[in-house]
């Protein structure tokens, strides 16, 4: 709505940057990741789901270059790592890493928001 209560036509509006709204969905779909004491946990659905959003957020956000895309970028490397361990898990030292670095960079997208 502008200032004097008139809606703009629908070509005035304000589109939605696509991958913004990639990024979104991926961040959406990191809460299908529990944490249980034996590790991380989420479906084959979420997985697949998980892979393909953060390989398309890659793709799109190629050359971004504020901290918040940067920090996207990153979850979504190490969000394949983790889900990595779920498909093929390694020694538990590995995995528990794999865990630490995941969390970290959730917080770090999460402190930027």
């Amino acid at each position: 709505m502008t200032t004097d209560g008139i809606d703009p036509a629908p070509e005035e509006r304000r589109i939605v940057d696509d991958a913004l709204c990639w990024q979104l969905a991926y961040l959406h779909g990191q809460n299908e990741i529990t944490l249980t004491a034996s590790g991380p946990e989420c479906t084959i659905q979420a997985l697949l789901a998980l892979v393909n959003l953060g390989a398309h957020v890659r793709a799109l956000t190629s050359d971004e270059a504020t901290p918040w895309q940067m920090a996207v970028r990153r979850l979504t490397l190490v969000t394949d790592e983790l889900l990595a361990t779920l498909l093929v898990p390694l020694d538990d030292a590995t995995d528990a890493q794999a865990v630490e670095t995941w969390q970290r960079a959730l917080s770090e997208v999460h402190a930027l928001q």
